[in-house]
């Protein structure tokens, strides 16, 4: 059977996919949560992004997730792309079967243990000598001074990217990922954006073929696929990934989760008196904020999930973000809790397309908070926090914070 959309539902729609509404708070997760609990597949046409299904509940998005077979990345990906375009990227979000079974193996096995533990010594001393220099001062923008600093040095460093460049970098992954915020977009098209981040990966990429390294960009340009070596547009379009999204959502659970310990403040004493607890208060931090918000699949075939019948070509938004406030899943979802366990999060996908960096994000958090919060004596909001204009990446644009840090 069609689920049906009434005015309810409608209303929901209307916050759930108002860019305005999410600069104003984020997430609007209250909306989120009513539709999750009403209308927990529920089909949108109402003309601000093509149609698709909105898939809300924690077993519906993990069922679709392992199922790629049923299920492809590759026809639509993310909700602002319209139905049957052709594809601008053609990376590891998009891709499906055996080319991405290919190409995520060759990415992932650069991501090994050996080489994240050699990481996580880096990320440390960058995250030690951010927080030095913030000690000096008594109040910072934790986006702008923190957040997105350690990450994007991080993944620089990684791709080969000299210090005189991260600002470039930067600016093409927030115009990318917040195309729709007037601060980052300069209302320009994406397509635009896609195309400045490919001429600078051209420019990264001849770079390294002069200067052969050990780096991410050589692994890249390593990658076969059917024993030949793959094309140009794929190439750039790994890069193209890499240079943004490989700092910018870490940047946006990284502020996040800052912001989430200053607002719970038993949660910051409960962290600084027992720092084993780190590792639990990143998975928190990651479900808390959930900065990536929701990814779409494509029906190969029909298919009915809870009696709703999907047909073959629909599209459907899995969305994170909610599900990862599932109450069928979390004890007390809407509580940030840096002692929770189990912790079934969504936050870096799950099934093959999970996310091919979350072992770096985790790494590249948990070093930030190791060296911050032991050296807080005190820390308040210095202002309101302001999101990114936005309906698929969540995160914050400016997050004043007046403090005392110990030296």
């Amino acid at each position: 059977m069609q689920a049906t959309i009434g005015t309810t539902s409608d209303e929901l729609f209307a916050q759930i996919f108002d860019a305005d509404n999410w600069a104003r708070g984020g997430i609007p997760f209250e909306a989120l949560g009513r539709l999750r609990e009403t209308n927990p597949i529920a089909r949108y046409e109402r003309g601000a992004v093509d149609p698709f299904w909105l898939v809300t509940r924690h077993a519906d998005v993990e069922l679709i997730s392992k199922d790629p077979a049923q299920w492809l990345n590759g026809p639509r990906t993310v909700l602002h792309n319209s139905r049957g375009a052709p594809k601008r990227i053609n990376s590891l979000p998009q891709m499906d079967g055996a080319e991405h079974a290919q190409h995520r193996r060759a990415i992932q096995n650069w991501f090994n243990p050996t080489r994240i533990r050699q990481l996580e010594e880096r990320a440390r001393g960058v995250a030690r000598e951010i927080v030095d220099q913030m000690a000096l001062k008594g109040s910072a923008d934790i986006v702008e001074e923190l957040a997105a600093p350690h990450p994007l040095w991080l993944m620089c460093e990684i791709l080969g990217i000299p210090r005189e460049e991260h600002g470039q970098v930067l600016r093409l992954a927030k115009a990318l990922f917040a195309p729709l915020d007037p601060d980052t977009g300069e209302h320009r098209e994406t397509v635009m954006t896609v195309e400045e981040i490919f001429e600078y990966s051209r420019f990264v990429v001849q770079r390294r073929r002069a200067q052969p390294s050990d780096d991410l960009v050589s692994a890249v340009l390593a990658i076969e696929a059917d024993g030949k070596p793959i094309g140009e547009h794929e190439t750039l379009s790994h890069l193209l990934v890499l240079i943004s999204a490989g700092h910018d959502t870490t940047a946006s659970a990284i502020s996040g989760g800052l912001l989430a310990l200053i607002r719970h403040p038993q949660a910051l004493r409960t962290l600084q008196e027992r720092p084993d607890l780190m590792p639990r208060a990143i998975d928190e931090m990651i479900r808390f904020v959930t900065p990536t918000t929701n990814f779409v699949r494509t029906a190969v075939e029909d298919v009915e999930i809870r009696g709703i019948r999907i047909a073959a070509g629909d599209d459907v938004c899995l969305h994170y973000a909610t599900a990862n406030r599932d109450p069928r899943v979390f004890r007390d979802p809407d509580q940030f809790q840096v002692d929770r366990q189990p912790n079934r999060h969504l936050g870096f996908g799950i099934g093959p397309h999970n996310c091919v960096g979350q072992m770096l994000a985790k790494t590249e958090m948990r070093t930030v908070f190791a060296e911050l919060v032991p050296r807080i004596k005190a820390i308040a909001l210095d202002g309101e926090p302001r999101w990114m204009r936005a309906i698929w990446i969540s995160a914050l644009k400016t997050l004043p914070v007046t403090y005392e840090l110990n030296r």
